[in-house]
């Protein structure tokens, strides 16, 4: 039959998307600095974290940072942009839904959010 037509909400949802992807991947050099902070920071807590993002180990399109705890891999984390001109970590695997902490202000409170998160999932994957 027809087509439906876009609204004006979807329109500016799916700009919205757009625009914070292309954010996250021109400013990779900064995402990268956003990591290579946060992973100190995590080891502090007793994860193991080892960066996926070095061109001369291997070449990835979206820099993640693989988070081990004592049984494994935990997670993936990435920083990607957010409304406001704003920066976030979330876990790579649910994209902008997988929010775990505001990149901006103090970075030891930004690793102690996600150790907490990550000390959840531990939780929940050994019951």
């Amino acid at each position: 039959m027809g087509q439906v037509s876009l609204t004006g909400y979807e329109v500016r949802r799916r700009l919205r998307f757009c625009y914070l992807k292309w954010r996250t991947e021109m400013h990779r050099e900064l995402v990268i600095g956003y990591l290579d902070a946060l992973a100190p920071e995590l080891e502090v807590y007793g994860w193991r974290c080892v960066p996926t993002y070095r061109p001369e180990v291997i070449v990835v399109q979206q820099p993640l940072l693989r988070v081990y705890g004592e049984h494994g891999a935990v997670t993936m984390v990435n920083v990607m942009a957010v409304p406001g001109g704003r920066w976030g970590f979330h876990e790579a695997a649910y994209g902008w839904s997988g929010f775990l902490f505001p990149c901006e202000g103090d970075i030891k409170d930004a690793a102690k959010g996600i150790d907490r998160f990550l000390r959840g999932r531990c939780a929940e994957l050994r019951a």
